[in-house]
């Protein structure tokens, strides 16, 4: 199933945003429980999840939605905005628009609770 997903470090103000075809794998990666975890990540462990988003086509598409989402979340926040606002908010905005003309499919987005 592929998968798109935003993270968030425990003790850190970073989130971060991936694709995957196997989330708990991935995550445990990112984690440091396995080898194979992202760069990005590698500092700012231990990450739980914000939110899965599932439902894409291919992976063409799911890559598609994670690298529009990391290039929206470049802007700067506004001001007093809390992190997980920030990206939460991006990620509507994307959803809601159509990509080159394109909309996204039905997509189905898990939340985890522990950030809300």
């Amino acid at each position: 199933m592929h998968t798109c997903y935003l993270l968030k470090a425990d003790n850190y103000c970073k989130c971060y945003i991936g694709y995957t075809v196997d989330f708990p794998r991935r995550l445990r990666q990112h984690n440091r429980e396995i080898q194979g975890g992202a760069k990005k990540t590698g500092r700012w462990y231990p990450y739980h999840p914000m939110c899965t988003i599932t439902g894409f086509i291919d992976n063409h598409q799911a890559l598609r939605f994670e690298f529009r989402l990391q290039q929206m979340v470049k802007s700067k926040r506004r001001k007093n905005e809390e992190i997980t606002t920030y990206y939460l908010r991006r990620m509507h905005e994307l959803i809601n628009m159509k990509d080159k003309g394109l909309s996204w499919p039905i997509l189905t987005i898990t939340w985890y609770p522990s950030y809300f």
